[in-house]
């Protein structure tokens, strides 16, 4: 294939080709009828053509011709290689499958467990098993490659990473899922999880839920104990009353003490029992001592303004304080956070004290409009006559703090808020929680919001927020992710205006052939993303052996992978040069068997990939079934730019010849018809 261009803008060849026509009229143009003669027609032609030729050359043309080639279309083949599927080796089927085929399609093979490695297993002795990971390696690998599928030879059980079924890669091209391991239900108890807030303040009260499951055992009493350094300081008995059983049961623990604590839930195993490392669980919660004091101010009662009132007394390290307007002398000096509430005007020396103490705010949206412009300088609201139902959407851009993916759910799926905004604008450096979504669509306006200019200001653009509490017991039985959420927003508000603008995210438990992670936020005074200083980590176990390392920098985070090779308990600290400590705190390492936890294969899982990808899904006995799917597919090769050789017309000796032949010609002509 050849293509031509110029080295100027297509519009001159419009004016050469002009100028070419009006040069060649005025040389054979007749000087009485103003016409082209037909007898000077053809000398008029080969002038015109010269010029225009000519002056082509001027605008610098270049032919480019490209090479082709033509790619064998890829084959992505990606094999389990954890414990769990350690009796079902399908390497030689593998390979027969790449001998048979690998004429037509290019097979390329990998295996994974934590993550994604190059070839097939050469043993299955993954400690963990990251099925996501796959997708993520093909999204970044093979994005806009010729991949006409993906086989995926797994048991589906899954110990870290994300459920791949929400990853955007499966719909990239068909995925294949051939499912190994046992299916079978067997008998079992066993401890499917423990939701709790992993961070709480010292002397508090901490709510823990555990969820236990047991098959095949009706009839049969179990003990769930909670133990805390080598006690047994709570202990619930329950009936299994079903042979597919399922049971929440709710622990109330006071935390006494400062730093990491540890906590371990057991339940008791049964006479032959095949699985008893997933009858014990290991939490932390990190301890700290601060107490957040949050005042009130109202005006106007509103059932928005009790749910949160409840959501934060939830927590007995805040202490929660209500004062009316109304009120004469009202002290707010010492409180972390002012919320308002149904207020229309305030008065103006309380308004001025309140700016001086650069104390954060919150404002619900039952306050007058005069409230918020005495507050945010630029700001603008537009209201509707009539308030309208929406549901909150979680900002794609917001990562100032977890939000539960349950509790983002529950908001979607739940009862709907109300709201007469319109729109918002004037808001310096917004930090947008959720945003509105009406009918299905998500649109511009904001929900939640927090301005991150100076003091951090936030605002709550809707009512009836009560309704998405009480859906919260409804679904969970507590109302533990609906407060949590309350209480952190409340939390990003106070301490963006601490001193130490730090957010550290860690594993609190670790497994021996894990690595430990570490992601650092640091943030200036504005809130803004920080990355500027050097910052380092240190840590040290229960032996005194010390580790210290740089902590690498990211766009907008810090972040630290490091494997341990001794088991215990390490204290830590993150610190930079100028600073001797940011933030302080300690994590567990342990023997942690996760393959081991799961005895039953999760086909369930693979089936819906395949569904999702308009794949298929085979047992690991019809693997020969697979391999005349693949005989019988007609691949299609692409073509691609192997190179491409550029040259520059004027330098042709072609283009040259044709010209000097145009212009003899007209010579020739002329002088024929007896002109000069």
């Amino acid at each position: 294939m050849i293509l031509f261009q110029l080295s100027y803008p297509s519009y001159w060849i419009i004016l050469c080709l002009n100028l070419s026509i009006l040069l060649s009229y005025f040389l054979y143009c007749d000087k009485n009828s103003k016409k082209i003669l037909k007898k000077n027609l053809v000398s008029f032609l080969l002038r015109l053509f010269s010029l225009f030729f000519i002056s082509l050359l001027f605008l610098e043309p270049i032919s480019k011709s490209f090479v082709y080639k033509k790619n064998k279309p890829i084959f992505l083949v990606f094999v389990d290689a954890s414990e769990s599927v350690n009796n079902y080796d399908l390497r030689n089927q593998l390979k027969g499958l790449i001998s048979n085929h690998n004429k037509n399609v290019d097979i390329k093979t990998f295996h994974f467990s934590d993550k994604v490695y190059d070839g097939l297993p050469k043993n299955y002795n993954g400690k963990e098993t990251n099925i996501n990971s796959v997708f993520e390696f093909v999204k970044k690998k093979y994005l806009r490659k010729n991949v006409e599928g993906l086989l995926l030879i797994s048991d589906g059980i899954i110990n870290l990473g994300k459920n791949p079924i929400y990853n955007e890669s499966i719909n990239m091209f068909p995925v294949h899922c051939i499912g190994v391991g046992d299916t079978s239900q067997i008998t079992d108890i066993r401890i499917e999880n423990v939701n709790y807030n992993p961070v709480s303040f010292q002397n508090s009260i901490v709510t823990l839920e555990l969820i236990v499951s047991a098959d095949n055992l009706l009839g049969n009493n179990f003990d769930a104990k909670l133990i805390s350094n080598g006690k047994n300081i709570q202990s619930f008995n329950f009936l299994v009353n079903e042979n597919d059983f399922y049971k929440k049961i709710i622990y109330k623990v006071e935390v006494d003490s400062s730093g990491l604590n540890q906590f371990k839930f057991k339940v008791d195993s049964f006479q032959n029992e095949k699985i008893i490392s997933n009858n014990s669980f290991d939490i932390t919660i990190d301890v700290i001592e601060s107490e957040y004091k949050i005042l009130m101010l109202y005006d106007h009662v509103h059932p928005d303004a009790i749910t949160i009132r409840k959501s934060l007394e939830s927590d007995i390290n805040v202490d929660f304080k209500i004062l009316s307007v109304s009120d004469e002398n009202i002290q707010f000096s010492g409180s972390d956070l002012i919320l308002f509430s149904g207020i229309q005007v305030l008065e103006k020396l309380i308004s001025e004290k309140i700016k001086k103490s650069e104390i954060p705010l919150l404002f619900l949206s039952n306050n007058g409009e005069n409230l918020f412009k005495n507050f945010f300088d630029n700001i603008s609201l537009n209201f509707g006559n009539n308030f309208f139902e929406v549901s909150p959407s979680l900002d794609t851009n917001f990562s100032s703090f977890k939000i539960d993916r349950n509790l983002i759910n529950q908001f979607k799926n739940g009862p709907s808020l109300s709201t007469n905004y319109l729109k918002i604008s004037g808001i310096k450096r917004p930090d947008i929680i959720f945003r509105q979504n009406v009918n299905g669509i998500t649109n511009d306006n904001p929900l939640i919001l927090i301005e991150r200019d100076g003091v951090s200001k936030g605002i709550i653009l809707a009512q009836n927020f009560w309704r998405q509490r009480m859906y919260d017991y409804k679904s969970n039985e507590n109302y533990l992710k609906f407060d949590r959420f309350i209480l952190d927003v409340c939390k990003s508000l106070i301490l963006s205006s601490r001193k130490n603008k730090i957010s550290v995210d860690y594993d609190k438990i670790v497994g021996i052939n894990s690595k430990f992670n570490l992601r650092v936020k640091k943030f200036n005074k504005n809130f803004e993303l920080d990355n500027n200083e050097d910052l380092y980590f240190e840590c040290t176990n229960n032996f005194g052996d010390t580790i210290k390392k740089k902590i690498t920098k990211n766009k907008d985070y810090y972040q630290l992978n490091l494997k341990l090779e001794s088991i215990g308990k390490y204290k830590f600290k993150v610190f930079s040069e100028d600073t001797s400590s940011y933030h302080n705190s300690s994590f567990i390492v342990e023997d942690i068997d996760y393959e081991n936890k799961f005895a039953q294969a999760n086909h369930r899982l693979l089936k819906q990939i395949s569904e999702k990808s308009d794949g298929t899904f085979l047992n690991y006995t019809e693997f020969k079934l697979f391999n005349e799917f693949i005989s019988k597919k007609k691949f299609v090769s692409e073509s691609e730019i192997e190179s491409v050789n550029t040259v520059d017309i004027k330098k042709n000796e072609w283009i040259l010849l044709i010209l000097l032949m145009l212009i003899i010609t007209e010579i020739l002509i002329r002088r024929s018809s007896g002109k000069k």
